[in-house]
């Protein structure tokens, strides 16, 4: 059974355009649409920007702990999320699709097995539908997901 060990909330009142913040007082940021969207704010974060980094940073946490579990001694582990925005005019949706690539110093199967193994662990993961994700490597290579 889980138990919640942590958290957080954000407001948001004006879409992309605006401003978003913890209600801690701990983020504030100024969001806005980006060039490629149309937007004139390129000084300005935006909502995928925002995934991705909070994306990479907890799957890198889960590689950490999945690799110790496993044994495995590593000093780092750099993780790259790409998310895309896809959009459907009729009827109207929004999606986001994720590609995975983790970079790590470990023979080829002990690399696939340690990113197939934090993808399922890592709670951001948990959360994409499987059509969602668009690619999961390691090293450069495919993993099969």
């Amino acid at each position: 059974m889980f138990k919640k060990v942590y958290e957080t909330a954000a407001v948001a009142k004006v879409g992309r355009e605006g401003l978003v913040k913890t209600t801690d007082g701990q983020l504030s940021l100024n969001l806005g649409f980006p060039k490629a969207m149309g937007g004139s704010h390129s000084d300005r974060l935006n909502p995928e920007q925002l995934f991705a980094a909070g994306y990479a940073s907890c799957f890198s946490q889960a590689v950490f702990a999945v690799s110790k579990k496993l044994g495995h001694d590593l000093k780092e582990a750099p993780i790259e999320v790409t998310v895309q925005l896809h959009v459907q005019e009729e009827p109207m949706a929004f999606e986001l699709r994720v590609g995975i690539s983790l970079t790590v110093d470990l023979p080829e199967a002990k690399a696939k097995e340690l990113m197939k193994l934090s993808h399922e662990t890592c709670p951001y993961s948990k959360l994409a539908k499987p059509s969602q994700i668009i690619w999961l490597k390691v090293n450069g290579m495919d993993v099969p997901y």
